[in-house]
C-alpha cells in the first residue's frame, strides 16, 4: 500500500478556516448585498401594496428616504468592502 492522497490536486478544502480579516471582509459584503436586498424589497412591497411607484410624488418621501438609506448605504458598503483586483 502507499500513502498517496486520493486526489493528487492542490486545493485547500472548505471546511478549513480562513483568516479573521478575510472573514470579516466577506461579512461586510454579505451584510451590505443584504442591505440593498432590503431597500429594493421595500420599495417592491410598497408598489405593490399602494399602488403607487413614484417615489417622487408629494406623500412619498418617507418611501423615498427609506428606500435610499438602505440602498445607499449598501451599495457604498460594498463598494468600499469588494475585493480589490490588481491593475497591472
Amino acid at each position: 500500500m502507499t500513502d498517496k492522497p486520493a486526489s493528487f490536486i492542490k486545493h485547500r478544502p472548505v471546511w478549513l478556516p480562513m483568516s479573521s480579516a478575510e472573514l470579516a471582509r466577506k461579512l461586510k459584503v454579505i451584510g451590505s448585498i443584504i442591505m440593498m436586498i432590503i431597500g429594493l424589497s421595500f420599495y417592491y412591497a410598497y408598489g405593490v401594496a399602494y399602488g403607487d411607484w413614484n417615489m417622487l410624488q408629494r406623500g412619498n418621501e418617507g418611501v423615498y428616504a427609506i428606500f435610499l438609506f438602505f440602498f445607499g448605504l449598501g451599495l457604498l458598503g460594498f463598494i468600499m468592502f469588494r475585493k480589490k483586483t490588481s491593475v497591472r
